[in-house]
């Protein structure tokens, strides 16, 4: 033949230097890529996070026999934060990985990825079951906190305390003030640690709906005391040598006065 040309099989697609050809069958499939004239052998094309997964080991495996023992302080420094931005991004590959994986739990017989990676891998399933939560909410609700993740922005423990922050929200908040929430909290972790956007994510209404804010601010301790109320307990038992044991449960604001009361007699 003339001039190489690219024959993508099953599509019908021949490309020529000059322009492109379509053949009479045009069905959508996987292709199977060969070059006319040079060779009737398929090429394996290897997928791309495959091939960035392969390059990372790789790396990590020609780091292994390096001593850090000689690098200077500004270089461990340097090297302490590049390794936990990179693990923020394998976790979020990870996570996308395992929200698209039902599949591979399906067909090795497993009851969910969770269960199937903590036999594969022998990894802790209570802590791969909360992953796997992540990786669905999200894949489902909050692409922001994903991309986020993916960008070494926000870290794995960050990422659980915003996501379960934003999937306790009343099902009633519109979807544009999910996504300032969202936002917000993300803008927050490059401050603060899990701790502080714990509190945060509990208050974000107040953030970013005032007026909602308190309204459910208001629903909640209503919740609180009638939760409070209905766990009220008070057991005594006497030890028959002069003494009573006291055991209660009592709402917290109770709890307060009564300890101002014996207070006030010690």
């Amino acid at each position: 033949m003339g001039d190489p040309a690219l024959w993508v099989d099953r599509y019908r697609f021949v490309i020529l230097r000059g322009g492109l050809s379509t053949g009479s069958r045009a069905e959508l499939s996987v292709p199977v890529v060969s070059v006319v004239g040079m060779s009737s052998s398929p090429i394996e094309i290897t997928p791309v996070v495959l091939r960035a997964l392969g390059a990372i080991t790789g790396a990590l495996d020609e780091a292994a026999d390096s001593s850090v023992t000689f690098l200077t302080t500004t270089q461990r420094r340097e090297a302490l934060v590049q390794v936990s931005d990179t693990v923020s991004r394998l976790q979020s590959l990870r996570l996308r990985l395992v929200a698209a994986a039902d599949d591979v739990a399906d067909h090795d017989g497993a009851r969910d990825v969770a269960t199937w990676l903590a036999h594969t891998t022998r990894a802790d399933h209570t802590t791969l079951t909360r992953d796997q939560r992540l990786a669905a909410s999200l894949d489902r609700s909050w692409p922001r906190v994903g991309r986020a993740l993916a960008a070494g922005q926000v870290n794995l423990d960050q990422a659980h305390v915003i996501v379960n922050g934003l999937d306790a929200l009343p099902d009633d908040v519109a979807a544009d003030l999910r996504a300032r929430a969202e936002t917000h909290l993300v803008d927050q972790a490059q401050v603060f640690g899990p701790r502080e956007l714990r509190m945060l994510a509990r208050r974000v209404l107040d953030i970013v709906a005032p007026e909602l804010g308190e309204e459910e601010e208001r629903k909640a301790l209503e919740r609180e005391e009638h939760h409070a109320r209905a766990a009220t307990r008070l057991t005594t038992r006497r030890w028959g040598d002069g003494t009573t044991e006291i055991r209660a449960r009592i709402p917290d604001p109770v709890a307060t006065r009564l300890l101002t009361y014996l207070e006030a007699f010690t």
